[in-house]
């Protein structure tokens, strides 16, 4: 397949899964199943320094799980985007951040400066990965922009992906630089893909 046509599989199965995210009924009962079932992973346990997204749109929702994140004794990062780069933040509370680009909660502009605050991709040793599809081999299919993509090729840290089940796809269009999930976990199950070992 020619890199022309991989683009176009690609944004065809992107159209197709996002139609399939935004009907899913009760996403917040859905969501809550999903989450339980990440909180409960002993690998995902094990992570002292978490990075979670924080949801738009028809994903996963993940506040309500951030805010409980937030009263353990984890180190809690969320991401914001400063032009290509995927910027990590230590967050300690929801009162530093703001709507920004694509109404994603960010830190607040006024804080961006705080230089303690700030997290190298090296720091994590989880990543909540969002997407719009998934294979049960831990393949992934983002919004396009390489975000996700730059990071996890940056850190070793464990990566797992929250999904709704009707995201989980038999294949999908993949390219050299398309890193696979270790953990893909749905509200039905957890799956656990075998792309890397962790004790």
């Amino acid at each position: 397949m020619s890199s022309a046509e991989l683009i176009e599989a690609k944004a065809v199965a992107r159209k197709a899964a996002y139609a399939a995210r935004a009907a899913v009924p009760e996403k917040e009962s859905a969501s809550a199943r999903v989450i339980e079932r990440l909180t409960a992973l002993d690998e995902f346990n094990r992570a002292c320094t978490q990075l979670w997204y924080l949801h738009i749109r028809s994903e996963v929702r993940t506040l309500d799980a951030v805010r409980a994140a937030l009263e353990t004794n984890r180190r809690i990062a969320i991401p914001y985007c400063d032009g290509p780069v995927l910027k990590l933040w230590h967050l300690t509370d929801f009162a530093e951040l703001e709507p920004g680009r694509w109404n994603i909660l960010e830190p607040l502009a006024t804080l961006r400066g705080r230089q303690s605050s700030h997290l190298a991709a090296s720091d994590l040793d989880a990543v909540v990965v969002p997407g719009v599809a998934f294979t049960e081999q831990g393949m992934r299919l983002g919004n396009g922009a390489g975000y996700y993509d730059r990071l996890l090729a940056n850190t070793p840290a464990l990566r797992v992906a929250v999904a709704f089940e009707n995201q989980i796809y038999a294949a999908l269009p993949v390219e050299a630089h398309d890193l696979p999930m270790d953990f893909v976990i749905t509200e039905s199950r957890v799956i656990r893909t075998g792309a890397r070992q962790f004790g």
